[in-house]
């Protein structure tokens, strides 16, 4: 049997503030009391602060993305701030590829929670809707984080503002936005392509169910699956749908072997992707992942983790062809091993970690960062792991 020794490199873990706010019926849906001012999107450009910050600043945030730039470096940007998830922020912080060191980068358009980060093929990054803040409206704005200038720069808006949606590249510069949350209780199935290199969004079929909180997938091929996700009159499905570019047009595909939102989904080297736990409600988080095949068009189980977990997107990363590892929506991280089919506790994080995100340094290393605990607590976290 092949194994893996785990050494934790660096770790920054803070004591979280005494606030216990809690998840109220008539917030969002996964994401819980972000408030802060509504920001306008007008083009501008802003050059990053290359000054050094503590990574206290950096640690305390949940519901924000953490991209992996073409130079090893990562991209943090926005998300919610306090406890209790009230207020969110237009910072973004570029991490050092050896996960040492962490400096201010240009601040967004606005304060954003919610909203998803695509790296194209020229590696930049595009972020595309969320929050601005409790009780308003979510965000249409497009923004594009240039990597070479360390810029931000508004791309433009989708035609319907969402957050909790599903993102996912097509072709290398597209990318397909789908579904999401656009008022309390209302869902949408709407559709979007964000064409980054003509600068321009243009609306596509819609899904054929009004959804939130599922995933999406590039595949191999080009095209994209969703699955999963919160139904709008309540519930959630085990429902899968294909996305063909070329013939602009949705199939439902098979179903997975269970219910699921609030899960993460990975394409590995062989063309199959893995869906990784999720809840089929706020009270039934799964432990199970399964493996969708595209050429038999059916999902069967995968490797079990050792701790269920949801709110995870994000919360994942592929590191190499064998290996996956899990560092959101719990309090461990672990290692799934594809070859031997099973998944192992690399490190223990003390509390819970929901919408702590997982991103890879190297091929060896992993960058663990925020995440709220069952009190929507911050946890005001770092780790680095290294796994060799």
């Amino acid at each position: 049997m092949r194994k893996w020794g785990v050494v934790v490199v660096a770790l920054v873990l803070l004591a979280s503030g005494a606030c216990t706010g809690s998840e109220e019926s008539g917030r969002r849906p996964g994401v819980t009391a972000p408030t802060g001012p509504s920001t306008s999107a007008q083009p501008r450009s802003s050059t990053p602060v290359q000054a050094a910050v503590s990574f206290e600043l950096l640690a305390a945030r949940a519901v924000h993305t953490a991209s992996e730039l073409s130079s090893g470096r990562v991209l943090v940007a926005g998300g919610c701030v306090t406890d209790g998830c009230g207020l969110a922020t237009a910072e973004t912080f570029i991490i050092s590829s050896d996960g040492a060191s962490v400096v201010r980068g240009p601040d967004l358009l606005g304060p954003r929670d919610g909203h998803t980060a695509t790296v194209v093929s020229d590696g930049d990054v595009v972020l595309i809707g969320g929050y601005p803040g409790e009780g308003r409206p979510p965000l249409a704005a497009v923004e594009v984080f240039d990597a070479d200038s360390g810029s931000i720069r508004l791309l433009g808006e989708l035609s319907q503002p969402r957050g909790g949606h599903g993102s996912a590249l097509l072709g290398g510069e597209s990318i397909l936005v789908v579904g999401g949350w656009i008022a309390r209780r209302t869902f949408t199935a709407s559709a979007e392509v964000v064409h980054v290199s003509a600068g321009s969004v243009a609306r596509v079929e819609p899904l054929p169910v009004a959804l939130h909180a599922m995933d999406a997938v590039s595949l191999a091929d080009g095209r994209v699956l969703v699955t999963g996700g919160e139904l709008e009159g309540g519930g959630v499905t085990d429902g899968a749908w294909i996305y063909d570019p070329e013939s602009d047009s949705w199939s439902e595909t098979g179903a997975m072997t269970e219910p699921r939102s609030k899960h993460f989904s990975l394409l590995l080297p062989n063309a199959t992707v893995l869906v990784i736990g999720g809840a089929g409600d706020d009270q039934a988080i799964h432990s199970s992942t399964e493996v969708y095949d595209p050429a038999t068009g059916m999902f069967t189980a995968g490797p079990d983790l050792v701790e269920p977990r949801y709110k995870l997107r994000g919360g994942a990363v592929l590191l190499d062809g064998e290996r996956v590892v899990v560092g959101g929506g719990g309090r461990t991280v672990e290692m799934i091993d594809l070859r031997l089919g099973s998944s192992a506790i690399v490190a223990d994080l003390g509390s819970q970690g929901s919408f702590a995100t997982t991103t890879g340094l190297g091929t060896d290393q992993v960058l663990v960062l925020g995440g709220y605990d069952q009190n929507i607590d911050l946890r005001r976290r770092v780790r680095v792991i290294s796994v060799t």
